[in-house]
């Protein structure tokens, strides 16, 4: 038997469901009909019109991205910007494209824990909810829940200086550059990840007891909040710490797919930082 679009994505929302979502965000089919039959899937963290493009030509009937291709202050679907050319793209090939974002950073199994792992933190847990009396600052996002897979908790497998996990960081996660919040000589064991953007959520690490958190990318105040407070970041880029997940994403589909008994091939899609480094 040959899987539907809509089969492929009951596998994803039994491990990232649609509900965990931010109520701002758009996870689920962007484009697409979900009784297409699906042989092959492709990964990918971005929808853009290359990644589709490519996936397309790799013979992929699915593009399973984290990052959603269509946002809802999008009013028309203008082929002069790159969002309305990436959706054309993907009518044309007739390939549909599937979006697990915050779904998945809320999932336990999510985009931190994959990172987590990339980095061999000794048994790493998603964190549960932190203890309303302590004295922590509060994430944009009220939807902390027992087990939420926003920050994951683990222990690096020897202490170590904070400069010398900082370049296992960075030769973990394939990132060019890192940069720290922290004095580098500063021997640490505890850590806290948070896949993408985790500046909103150094008070909660903290609080946690975790001595640094490691992350995509923090913004200035957030990271002068973290020397106040006393814990070391890492930031390793957006797109090096998210990456991790698309590996996770291509094993759960193929993993159940085979228990099922459908024949569907899955890639990750290769793609590259928007950003470029001198």
């Amino acid at each position: 038997m040959t899987p539907s679009v809509a089969d492929i994505i009951r596998i994803i929302e039994a491990v990232a469901p649609p509900d965990r979502a931010e109520p701002w965000d758009n996870c689920g089919l962007q484009v697409g009909n979900p009784d297409a039959a699906v042989g092959k899937a492709a990964v990918a963290l971005d929808a853009d019109e290359t990644t589709i493009n490519s996936a397309a030509a790799g013979g992929a009937d699915l593009l399973v991205t984290h990052h959603p291709l269509i946002f809802p202050d999008i009013a028309s679907i203008d082929t002069r910007r790159a969002v309305g050319r990436a959706i054309s793209a993907a009518l044309k090939a007739d390939i549909a494209v599937y979006s697990a974002h915050t779904s998945l950073d809320h999932a336990p199994a999510g985009t931190s824990l994959a990172a987590a792992r990339r980095l061999s933190l000794i048994e790493p847990v998603p964190l549960p909810s932190p203890n309303s009396s302590a004295p922590l600052r509060a994430p944009r996002s009220d939807r902390r829940e027992p087990g939420d897979g926003i920050l994951c908790l683990g222990g690096l497998p020897t202490e170590m200086k904070l400069v010398d996990l900082a370049h296992l960081v960075k030769g973990s996660l394939g990132a060019p550059l890192v940069r720290m919040v922290g004095d580098p000589s500063r021997v640490v064991s505890r850590v806290a990840v948070c896949a993408g953007s985790g500046g909103d959520f150094i008070g909660t690490a903290h609080g946690l007891d975790a001595e640094v958190l490691i992350t995509g990318e923090v913004r200035y105040h957030a990271a002068r909040e973290a020397a106040d407070l006393g814990i070391s970041v890492i930031e390793a880029g957006h797109f090096w710490s998210e990456l991790p997940v698309l590996s996770e994403i291509a094993r759960i589909i193929t993993q159940e797919s085979r228990a099922k008994g459908w024949p569907v091939d899955v890639i990750i899609m290769q793609e590259q930082d928007p950003f470029s480094y001198v």
